[in-house]
């Protein structure tokens, strides 16, 4: 396996990750959100409907870093070890 082989598998790893770690946040984030959207009623502890989705577009965008590297690995590892042969 050569260096770029390499690089291209850790970049999936790393957007798998990334991945990973944004999913639940982003189901937390949107069901929170809608919920207290339905019941009208304000969040406990001073949170207002808003913070919810901007947390739910936070961890949205954790998925789509995610999916991006897992798409283009192998153009970014190009990218990175365009000098080594």
């Amino acid at each position: 396996m050569n260096s770029k082989q390499l690089a291209n598998v850790l970049i999936k790893v790393l957007g798998l990750w990334s991945c990973l770690q944004g999913i639940p946040g982003f189901v937390s984030g949107a069901l929170r959100g809608v919920v207290s959207a339905l019941h009208g009623s304000e969040p406990s502890r001073g949170a207002n409907v808003s913070s919810y989705w901007t947390y739910a577009v936070g961890c949205a965008v954790y998925l789509a870093v995610g999916i991006f590297l897992i798409l283009r690995s192998r153009w970014i590892a190009d990218r990175l070890l365009k000098d080594e042969d």
